[in-house]
């Protein structure tokens, strides 16, 4: 009998066939305290620490690093009501790519399941350098690959991790504004570990990408060395590269690639992210020149303000705008269930 292949949710497996509309790429419940930045404003250490409320939002989503509740995703309550709207608008299933060092919970992440109805798939591994813990700084690719492992295959308190990631790259040293190149040795040893567990349990390998175009070969030059399948692999933020022939430079070798900040229009050191209409763009050129089955979409909610609560899309955004807009300029059925069903549900059961 050929084996049948599920995904790993912090309530158990759910069949390949049964994860419905899928967003690979978000955050339910995570701590982004390694972001924070203040910004250059006079009453910058008061806006810090002011909660976030609605008269806040308009200068949040232009300095979105500088605001400490902003960049906490800590209230169960409100994700089980914004997982309501997803629900309503057809959605089934979330991957939280929130790793170790970052808030990830599994209990709370199975509560959220739990009350929510949401099968929820549960990330692994270890974010960029600057996010880690100090343990992590000076492990080997061997104990790295270990604690993977043992999250996917054993769990905290049985509740089992079902992808890697998202792995962080970003060339920074922790404590630093250095930057050391593409990835620091650590990030290296970590990408290495995260491979190696993906090959020895099957599951499939999310990178954070530093969304600069010339990071990409050298990861995927990693990828080879360590004799990754392709078709295991997704790359995230690639809709945050402006340069579209790194997109195809991926494509073309078989990987998969995540444009996962639909939505977004965040503003802070880090990045300017470019818009949906943009994105669109590079999603129809990606189906038009054949790579529609190696692309996966998502919002990357990282932060409150992405939240409806507080006036963003939420996790229902691209079902209720991208979806009609992408049907209106050509897109099929077809081509939504291609999208959404079955290019995830192909990612991350095995």
């Amino acid at each position: 009998m050929a084996h049948k292949a599920h995904a790993h949710t912090v309530q158990g497996l759910t069949p390949q066939e049964d994860l419905g509309v899928t967003l690979t790429h978000e955050h339910l419940f995570s701590d982004g305290s390694s972001f924070f930045e203040l910004d250059d404003s006079d009453d910058a250490e008061e806006f810090a620490n002011m909660p976030l409320t609605s008269h806040l939002i308009d200068r949040v989503i232009l300095s979105s690093c500088s605001n400490r509740d902003n960049i906490n995703l800590d209230n169960p309550e409100i994700v089980i009501a914004e997982l309501e709207d997803f629900i309503q608008l057809g959605g089934h299933t979330i991957v939280d790519v929130t790793p170790e060092g970052m808030g990830r919970d599994p209990h709370v992440l199975q509560m959220i399941s739990r009350r929510s109805g949401v099968p929820i798939v549960m990330g692994c591994g270890f974010y960029c350098e600057y996010s880690c813990e100090p343990w992590v700084l000076n492990a080997t690719i061997d104990e790295l690959m270990q604690r993977m492992v043992k999250d996917l295959t054993e769990g905290n308190d049985g509740i089992r991790s079902g992808i890697i990631g998202e792995i962080g790259i970003n060339g920074q040293e922790r404590g630093t504004l250095n930057y050391v190149g593409e990835m620091t040795p650590m990030e290296e040893r970590s990408l290495r570990a995260a491979c190696r567990a993906s090959i020895e349990t099957g599951a499939a390998l999310s990178i954070h990408q530093p969304n600069r175009a010339s990071a990409v070969p050298k990861i995927l030059s990693v990828l080879e060395s360590e004799n990754m399948k392709p078709e295991k692999v997704i790359l995230c933020h690639m809709s945050s590269i402006w340069d579209f022939s790194m997109h195809l430079y991926a494509l073309e070798r078989g990987y998969r690639i995540g444009y996962d900040n639909f939505g977004m229009m965040l503003k802070n050191s880090r990045m300017r992210y470019l818009d949906d209409s943009q994105r669109m763009d590079w999603l129809i050129e990606v189906f038009k020149q054949g790579y529609g089955d190696q692309v996966l979409v998502s919002h990357d909610i990282w932060c409150k303000v992405q939240w409806k609560h507080f006036g963003g899309g939420g996790y229902g955004h691209f079902l209720r705008t991208i979806v009609p807009t992408l049907l209106s300029r050509g897109f099929t059925d077809s081509d939504i269930n291609l999208l959404l069903v079955k290019n995830p549900a192909a990612l991350i059961a095995y």
